[in-house]
């Protein structure tokens, strides 16, 4: 399963990295648009960047063009290439505590769980959904 983080004129600015667990950083990709990928290639040199073709001008279309054909097989292992979790840039994660009150995750690795229960549903449904 592979995390696809569609951005666009944030270079360096991905609060979505943030939170992603430092177990899952290779599965990371930045989706982003044609102008912006130098930018984004000098503020993560260390990190996988695809270039969405010019015909993709909006959000729904880079979405979109995820689900039917990006590659995902460059970080992806074989029998999970198809897996694919699309994330904004800038989400901020929360869970509740013990008083069922939401709390923001400050720590990345707390998120493993949620990613490996991701990627389990994903053997079972087509589409998975955190909210």
């Amino acid at each position: 399963m592979n995390l696809y983080i569609m951005s666009r004129g944030r270079p360096g600015k991905v609060t979505t990295l943030a939170s992603v667990p430092p177990s899952w950083m290779d599965r990371v990709c930045l989706v982003v648009n044609r102008q912006d990928f130098n930018d984004y290639r000098d503020a993560y040199p260390h990190m996988m960047i695809i270039q969405a073709p010019d015909t993709v001008t909006n959000y729904s279309q880079k979405f979109q063009w995820i689900l039917d054909g990006l590659p995902h097989g460059p970080l992806g292992k074989a029998d999970d290439k198809d897996k694919a979790v699309i994330l904004d840039d800038d989400l901020v994660f929360s869970k509740k505590n013990e008083k069922g009150s939401l709390v923001t995750v400050r720590e990345p690795e707390q998120l493993s769980a949620m990613f490996e229960q991701i990627q389990v549903l994903l053997d079972k449904f087509p589409l998975v959904g955190v909210h």
